[in-house]
């Protein structure tokens, strides 16, 4: 991505597994488009 991920959490704690978990999942998509410009996750 060209942007880098944006995570928010609302009304929970964003703990490092759940964060790592979004990142790696994140990190896939460019395997489908490698052209995605940002990629947002709120919670």
């Amino acid at each position: 991505m060209k942007i880098p991920l944006q995570i928010t959490a609302r009304n929970f704690d964003l703990t490092e597994t759940i964060e790592d978990a979004i990142r790696e999942k994140a990190l896939k998509l460019d395997l489908f488009y490698d052209q995605i410009m940002r990629c947002r996750v709120l919670g």
